[in-house]
């Protein structure tokens, strides 16, 4: 398949008439960057069309480490729909956070390849959690702004193909604990084929 533009893209998506095994071979052969993710993935940027992004997730069997395991709540710059292709993942809405104490928030920078979260002095409290399971083959969309996190269910692994709609807001904000680190860096590194393909065994 010939990754073009996010228009056929979606849909392909919508329509299920694309598999993980196939896109992530053709973005290989296309030569796409997947690097590492603070939130224990494997990332790529598949296609950029102006204010839009189509971005590949992989999350491999057992895992890959966090930036923070405290530190998985955060929102977006952007609003998505993600489309599971492989596995299942649990997106956790937080509709009712609020000023309060027993979360804070930290800030989102970026310095080349490297990721950098810095507490602030915002605390919250998270409130309910809405959850969802979203299986291979179904959808989901999270709104900018909006405070989540997604989760990997079973142990199997998982793939998801995101499209991204830019919004005006700056950088994203990410909630931790308030006995965090006053900050936290990670590096973005890139992975080698070879990499990506062990990352994959037993997930598609």
């Amino acid at each position: 398949m010939e990754l073009n533009r996010i228009s056929d893209l979606k849909r392909l998506l919508e329509s299920g008439t694309v598999g993980a095994r196939e896109l992530i071979e053709a973005c290989i052969f296309g030569g796409k960057e997947f690097r590492i993710h603070p939130l224990g993935f494997v990332a790529s940027t598949i296609l950029v069309e102006k204010h839009f992004k189509a971005r590949l997730h992989i999350w491999p069997k057992n895992g890959l480490t966090e930036q923070n395991s405290d530190c998985t709540i955060h929102d977006h710059v952007f609003q998505f729909t993600s489309w599971v292709l492989a596995g299942a993942v649990e997106n956790i809405d937080y509709p009712d956070f609020s000023i309060g104490n027993s979360h804070v928030a930290y800030s989102t920078t970026y310095s080349g390849i490297k990721s950098v979260l810095t507490k602030t002095d915002a605390k919250y409290e998270l409130g309910r959690a809405v959850r969802k399971t979203i299986l291979q083959g179904q959808s989901y969309d999270v709104k900018a702004g909006c405070l989540h996190e997604t989760r990997l269910v079973g142990d199997s692994g998982a793939v998801t193909l995101l499209i991204t709609q830019d919004t005006g807001k700056a950088n994203p904000t990410v909630i931790g604990s308030v006995s965090g680190e006053y900050k936290y860096e990670f590096e973005r590194r890139a992975i080698t084929i070879a990499e990506l393909r062990k990352y994959l065994i037993g997930v598609c």
